[in-house]
């Protein structure tokens, strides 16, 4: 069975991938996403039910991140620019 970031996208793919940073699934936390993609013309919206200490950030960069307090809700489009990260190895 192929996950769904099994392929990460391509140079040329108008998608983002997610993770969810310790979403702790479980039935008694009722947390059900962990990782997926965004699509053009198909956001992804999600309302925090953290009571404290909710955080939004992009790229890995925890300190670029912005609070995400319980009741707000973030949407996630696809944009019409290109970024690409590089990472020296």
């Amino acid at each position: 069975m192929e996950h769904q970031l099994s392929r990460l996208p391509g140079p040329s793919d108008m998608e983002l991938v997610f993770v969810v940073l310790s979403p702790f699934p479980s039935p008694v936390t009722g947390a059900d996403l962990v990782c997926g993609r965004v699509k053009i013309g198909q956001p992804l919206a999600r309302t925090s039910e953290m009571p404290m200490g909710g955080v939004v950030f992009s790229d890995g960069i925890v300190e670029r991140g912005m609070d995400w307090p319980a009741g707000d809700t973030v949407s996630v489009t696809v944009g019409d620019r290109v970024v690409q990260r590089l990472i020296k190895a």
